[in-house]
């Protein structure tokens, strides 16, 4: 583990939905950030971490960064919905669901 990543803006700088940001850039890496911190930009802007999904022999994994600590993995099976189910996540940043679940959306939420 090599630490905390701290997010910052300058100048009021807030920005709009849908943004993406390059912040860093390596050939590899070996090791991840423990905690990530200010990405609550207030006025209800949070910039959220990445979720990653990938099939497993059981299943499908849904991962995401370390260092979210508080937050809760939620899934829906209709978008227009606002019904959202907590996810049981086995280690602190996964879960993993059975092939039978039906096709869901993810989220994380604090």
């Amino acid at each position: 583990m090599i630490g905390t990543f701290s997010v910052s803006t300058r100048s009021g700088f807030v920005p709009s939905p849908g943004d993406t940001f390059d912040v860093l850039s390596y050939p590899s890496a070996t090791n991840e950030f423990t905690c990530f911190s200010g990405l609550d930009l207030g006025g209800g802007v949070l910039l959220l971490p990445q979720l990653f999904i990938t099939r497993s022999p059981t299943g499908v994994r849904v991962t995401w960064p370390l260092g979210f600590p508080g937050w809760v993995l939620q899934s829906t099976t209709n978008l227009s919905s606002t019904n959202w189910s907590s996810v049981s996540a086995q280690c602190d940043n996964q879960a993993l669901l059975p092939v039978t679940a039906p096709k869901q959306f993810f989220r994380l939420s604090q």
